[in-house]
């Protein structure tokens, strides 16, 4: 079920959350926002670490500004919940386009 979880700073945040599972207790004023439009992901046996940075044209690399460490399993959850969001966001707002160099 898609939830409208507060407004902050004009910008409508949105969770999605099953009806049976809805444990959460972030204080939403103490989350705080970065954007990233550039990620770096590796792992090992144990843990996926992602990056999350950003990266604008005239600048030699990017700058990474947060790191997220957590299981596989967690990974692949995160992952599960990314397709369904996107899948969803596609649904009502049209097909997102590709970046990637290979399209």
């Amino acid at each position: 079920m898609w939830e409208y979880d507060g407004n902050l700073d004009n910008t409508q945040v949105i969770e999605m959350v099953s009806d049976e599972d809805d444990n959460t207790s972030a204080n939403k004023n103490s989350l705080k926002g970065q954007y990233a439009n550039h990620f770096r992901v590796g792992h090992n046996a144990f843990e996926f670490i992602i990056d999350f940075g950003q990266f604008y044209e005239g600048n030699k690399k990017a700058d990474f500004n947060f790191r997220t460490i957590t299981s596989p399993a967690y990974a692949k959850e995160l992952m599960i919940m990314l397709s369904e969001s996107l899948r969803e966001f596609e649904a009502n707002f049209g097909k997102i386009e590709d970046l990637s160099n290979d399209a």
